[in-house]
């Protein structure tokens, strides 16, 4: 009987791929990050510091608790980087109102979108990103 290893969803393949490239290209590896997806490649391929107990996204929340304390979990962490994944955003929603009040959407491909802490999006960015996490940018909100 062969190792089983999990493979993320062909469809996230290039989406994973396009969001570590943009990643490395802001100069944001190894920035304090939490992805909120059930895969854990963006981990690895961005070169991002694990900060919840594990990688998956619903691992964490079990670890972490039920009635929104992985996204009190987030918002005391304060990680630079947040990304999203559009199915664990939909199971999890409950760190919308984190994104909504501290974040900037800066990239999307696909469903999944990064968002930039504040004063990390003004730094990189430009003040001119103002605004952008809120609900009314596009990005899921």
């Amino acid at each position: 009987m062969g190792w089983w290893r999990p493979r993320p969803a062909a469809h996230r393949v290039a989406e994973d791929s396009a969001v570590a490239t943009w990643i490395r290209s802001q100069g944001l590896e190894g920035s304090p990050a939490v992805v909120c997806s059930a895969d854990a490649w963006l981990y690895i391929s961005a070169d991002l510091p694990l900060l919840l107990p594990t990688p998956p996204i619903y691992n964490g929340s079990v670890l972490v608790g039920g009635n929104g304390a992985l996204a009190r979990r987030v918002a005391a962490l304060e990680p630079e980087v947040v990304i999203t994944e559009g199915t664990s955003l939909a199971a999890r929603p409950e760190i919308r109102p984190v994104l909504q009040t501290g974040y900037e959407s800066a990239y999307q491909s696909g469903s999944e979108v990064v968002w930039l802490r504040e004063d990390v999006a003004a730094r990189l960015l430009g003040p001119a990103t103002s605004g952008a996490g809120t609900a009314s940018s596009g990005v899921p909100g």
